[in-house]
């Protein structure tokens, strides 16, 4: 599953959920705005060329491993990754003729795909060797040919190009200059309008040259036309964006963006060496993407996204204009907040762009002069959750959402009280110490009305007692209250506490354990551990945690896994160090799960996942593997294992798009319960499992609870705030209305 999965405690009882964040009191209201969620950040997108009529964008969010796809302009959204190895996406690509083909592409971290469905489904596309590490990608206009011609820009082996959708690629050898070494970046098709055979010429990025790196022919050989191995320098600076679009002579021509605050125009394609300014922009306005669109008299607008600017429009010789009318208060997380925009085709008549930024995505129907947010992630979504370690006689559970801050249920899901989240909308890890325990609430008084609040959320929530851990940005937060106060304990770095675990014997011992998450990349990370009940934190031998499993027999031999990006780690010290498992050969793990022995002095069994591997069991305590031998779904996201194993053989593995599947015969046969979830974002069987029998699963569109072990299923409804309503006058549009089958 996904960063935000709670570590697995062998059978101890309610300990947390990974991942998210936020607090512990009583129902206190949050105020939705209290933030800007900070994390729907958009950093891939694409829009239809038939937009004015199939109203359809794609964005991918890879920081929630998401890749999402609305028919009606945006306002409301599904998920599509099935098919995808993570949906770590950072390009898509839609093909100019999307309305007659349903094609698309995007750039995985583990490679390039394609959908000919609309994203519905996606497909690998098998790239030589050489072509990895792909930092641009760009498909020619329709004008150019029939079939699109693709072209990928690498970050060491130059540019490649593919004639017959990427089933065959040519390969270009890299350009190298002494100022710049070897150029690479985004890249555009800039077509010409000679005759058939027409000419296309590929763009990329360097340091402080723009390269003209290749030209083809439609029917003849790739090369390097004579004199554009580098083309023309423009001022000294890193060139960040590129937008291609006709001149009002019928040529085409470019537009560069730059690190150092401007946008330069080049007219010819073939024989002009100068660039022209595209007016002032404000000082400081680095650039961030470029995008063009045409006015009904073919004159240009220009959308430049700035690192801190806002998205700044400039049409035709007129002036650079933004408007932050609608836009929400910046996140402190980065420098870079207005990332790319989608212009609508229909631009001249709809005055329709999209701004996609660090704090959401945003659209303007009134030509950029006011904006409004959309609902990019689902205000139901749940990537991390907790439950009591008395489930089975309290029913008490809790979820962290995106801007309604953290929901206690204590009656397994049916109703909803708002736990203290210090005034933040959007939690992140959970945990539930084994010593909590819910208080019985006093009866109401006869008469009085003890209907939920008209935000659907519970009066009051029963006072407890106990321990929690809730993460918050660059701050974690401990309460020894059962919830109703909290205070800051330090975990001595920044970053999100998204991993975060009570160890089984945290009463006699104070041991707990936190991941802190950095998104400027896994070094920076952190996996903290404090044995005094918080007062103090240090670090463990590992940085990047995503679930964490206790021995069975924790306060005899201090064993514990984690699963990580480097593999299964093994602790003998009560988790002070990790060392690598390496009996178990897989990579990438994402959860791992832990029972006891079929005898008491028999090793424990363990199960863990990779969305790239599969499914890995050790009936040895890790001394041995093997993966599943039945039929699994591929990329499986997380792992759970019945504390009975040794007798029911029961495995538990939710997928990252194929549902819930559930195996009695220890993996030899797999079968999907009814309905469910889809997509599993979080997932965690009850303490008191071998009592209740309880599932529960966090989703995109919502959490779902099982209490049959993943037979049947019930979708849980969370309280949704007013603003994350949908503009219900916009109805959707179904895709199969609009767009033809796919092409086969």
């Amino acid at each position: 599953m996904s960063e935000g999965r709670r570590e697995r405690r062998a059978r101890l009882p309610a300990v947390a959920r990974i991942a998210l964040l936020l607090l512990a009191a009583l129902a206190l209201s949050v105020p939705r705005a209290a933030a800007h969620s900070p994390h729907d950040v958009i950093e891939a997108w694409a829009i239809s060329p038939a937009f004015p009529q199939d109203r359809t964008l794609f964005v991918a969010l890879p920081r929630f491993n998401l890749v999402l796809r609305s028919t009606d302009a945006g306002e409301s959204w599904q998920s599509v990754n099935e098919g995808l190895d993570t949906a770590y996406v950072t390009q898509l690509v839609v093909s100019p003729n999307f309305a007659s083909d349903r094609t698309l592409w995007c750039v995985e971290i583990s490679g390039l795909f394609t959908s000919q469905d609309a994203g519905e489904s996606w497909e690998r596309v098998e790239v030589p060797e050489g072509l990895r590490e792909i930092v641009g990608f760009a498909v020619s206009p329709a004008c150019v040919a029939a079939v699109p011609f693709l072209a990928a820009a690498t970050r060491r082996s130059g540019i490649w190009f593919s004639r017959d959708w990427g089933n065959t690629w040519i390969h270009t050898e890299p350009i190298q200059h002494q100022t710049v070494g070897q150029a690479s970046g985004p890249i555009a098709f800039l077509p010409t309008t000679a005759p058939m055979p027409a000419t296309v010429h590929a763009v990329c990025e360097g340091s402080s040259v723009f390269g003209y790196l290749v030209s083809m022919d439609l029917m003849g050989p790739i090369d390097r036309p004579p004199g554009f191995a580098h083309g023309p320098a423009p001022p000294s600076s890193r060139i960040t964006a590129l937008a291609v679009g006709p001149s009002d002579s019928g040529q085409y021509r470019y537009w560069i963006g730059t690190s150092a605050g401007a946008v330069l125009r080049h007219e010819d394609v073939v024989g002009e060496d100068s660039w022209h300014p595209e007016g002032d922009l404000p000082d400081g306005a680095r650039v961030l993407h470029l995008s063009v669109a045409h006015e009904s008299d073919g004159a240009p607008t220009l959308f430049a996204a700035t690192a801190d600017h806002g998205l700044l429009i400039r049409t035709g010789d007129g002036p650079w204009r933004g408007s932050l009318a609608g836009f929400r208060e910046k996140t402190h997380q980065t420098k870079e907040h207005w990332l790319g925009s989608m212009p609508s085709p229909g631009w001249a008549e709809d005055r329709t762009v999209f701004a996609c930024a660090f704090e959401g995505l945003y659209v303007s129907r009134d030509g950029g002069e006011t904006w409004r947010w959309l609902n990019v992630l689902h205000p139901q979504l749940v990537r991390n959750f907790a439950f009591s370690p008395r489930f089975a006689d309290d029913g008490t559970l809790w979820f962290s959402t995106y801007g309604a801050g953290l929901l206690r249920s204590d009656d397994r899901g049916r109703s909803f009280g708002r736990v203290d989240t210090a005034g933040w909308g959007f939690p992140d890890g959970i945990a539930v110490a084994p010593d909590w325990r819910r208080a019985e609430a006093a009866p109401a008084p006869e008469g009085s009305d003890v209907g939920a609040t008209a935000d659907g959320l519970a009066p009051a929530l029963a006072p407890a007692s106990g321990a929690l851990l809730v993460g918050t940005p660059n701050n974690l937060l401990l309460s020894t209250d059962g919830g109703a106060t909290s205070a800051a304990t330090n975990a001595g770095a920044k970053g999100f506490p998204r991993v975060l675990a009570f160890a089984p014997d945290w009463e006699r011992s104070g041991t707990a354990f936190a991941h802190l998450s950095v998104d400027t990349g896994l070094k920076a990370n952190r996996f903290v551990r404090t044995g005094d009940r918080g007062q103090s934190w240090a670090d463990t031998s590992v940085r990047t945690v995503y679930d964490l499993a206790f021995s069975p027999r924790w306060e005899q031999d201090g064993r514990a896994w984690a699963a990580g990006p480097v593999g299964l780690l093994a602790s003998t010290d009560r988790g002070l160090t990790f060392a690598r498992v390496a009996s178990l050969e897989a990579v990438g793990l994402r959860s791992v799960a832990i029972a006891p022995g079929a005898g008491a002095d028999d090793p424990p069994v363990l199960a863990t996942v990779s969305l790239g591997r599969g499914l890995f069991v050790s009936p040895d305590g890790g001394a041995t593997w093997a993966p599943a031998s039945g039929e699994l779904p591929a990329r499986p996201a997380a792992v759970e294992i019945s504390p009975d194993f040794a007798h029911d053989g029961l495995l538990i593995v939710g997928t990252h798009n194929a549902g819930v599947w559930v195996s009695r015969d220890q993996g030899a046969h797999w079968t999907r319960g009814a309905g469910g979830p889809r997509m599993a974002l979080a997932m965690e069987l009850s303490p008191t499992f071998a009592r209740d029998r309880t599932l529960v699963v966090g989703s995109y569109e919502r959490p779902w609870i099982s209490e049959d072990a993943g037979a049947t299923w019930r979708a849980l409804e969370l309280p949704v705030p007013a603003d994350y309503l949908p503009d219900v006058s916009r109805e959707p549009v179904d895709p199969d209305a609009v767009l033809p089958p796919a092409r086969r």
